[in-house]
C-alpha cells in the first residue's frame, strides 16, 4: 500500500485532482480517528472533516520522502497535533451533553456512561448457560462431581485431591478430563 500511496502523493504534488480526491478518500478514516481521539472542542463535525482535508493537502506539499519517514506516519502525526491544537484553542464547557464522535455518528457523553445493569440479552444468555450447565452436571458421575467440586469449588490442587481421595494423581486427571468432555458435549457456549 505504501508504494501505491507514493504514486498518489507524487501525482498530488503535480496537481492532479483525481489523485487528490483519491488520497483524501483513503485517508478519511484516519481523519475521523484523529478527530475522535484528539479533538475535544465544539466545532461542527463537517467543519472538522473539511479542515482535515485541507491540512492533508497542505502537508502533502511539505512531505519530503528523503527524510525516511513514511507518509502515513507523517500525516498521522500532523493530524494529531492539528486537532489537539484546534481543541486547545477552544476551552470546552464540560457537560454530559457535550457531543462526541462514535464512528460516523455523533452522541452525547452521557450515552457513554454505563447504567450499571447488565443488558437483558446478557441475562438471558447467562440463564441459558446456567441451565445447560446444570443439566450437564446432572449427567456426571458422583466421583466426577466430587473431583470438580474439590478443585473448582474448594480450590484444592489435583495432587491434594488425589491424596484426599487416596487415588493416583493420573486417575484424578483422567476423571476430570472425562467430566469436562461430558460437560462440553452437553453445553455449547
Amino acid at each position: 500500500m505504501e508504494y501505491l500511496l507514493k504514486d498518489l502523493i507524487l501525482d498530488c504534488k503535480e496537481g492532479k485532482e483525481a489523485a487528490k480526491q483519491e488520497i483524501l478518500e483513503r485517508l478519511r478514516p484516519l481523519i475521523l480517528s484523529s478527530i475522535r481521539n484528539y479533538y475535544f472542542g465544539r466545532e461542527a463535525y463537517e467543519d472538522l472533516l473539511q479542515a482535515g482535508y485541507v491540512k492533508i493537502l497542505a502537508e502533502i506539499g511539505r512531505f519530503d520522502e528523503k527524510r525516511g519517514i513514511p507518509f502515513l506516519g507523517f500525516i498521522k502525526q500532523q493530524l494529531k497535533y492539528f486537532y489537539m491544537d484546534k481543541g486547545r484553542r477552544e476551552i470546552p464547557e464540560l457537560s454530559l451533553n457535550n457531543l462526541s464522535l462514535e464512528g460516523d455518528s455523533v452522541i452525547e457523553f452521557i450515552d457513554w456512561i454505563p447504567d450499571g445493569r447488565p443488558a437483558i440479552e446478557d441475562l438471558l444468555i447467562s440463564k441459558e448457560a446456567y441451565f445447560a450447565l446444570g443439566q450437564a452436571l446432572a449427567l456426571l458421575t458422583d466421583k466426577q462431581k466430587r473431583i470438580l467440586l474439590l478443585h473448582y469449588g474448594q480450590g484444592l490442587s489435583w495432587i491434594k485431591i488425589a491424596d484426599h481421595l487416596e487415588v493416583h494423581y493420573q486417575t484424578v486427571i483422567k476423571t476430570k478430563d472425562a467430566a469436562i468432555r461430558r460437560i462440553r458435549s452437553c453445553v455449547k457456549l
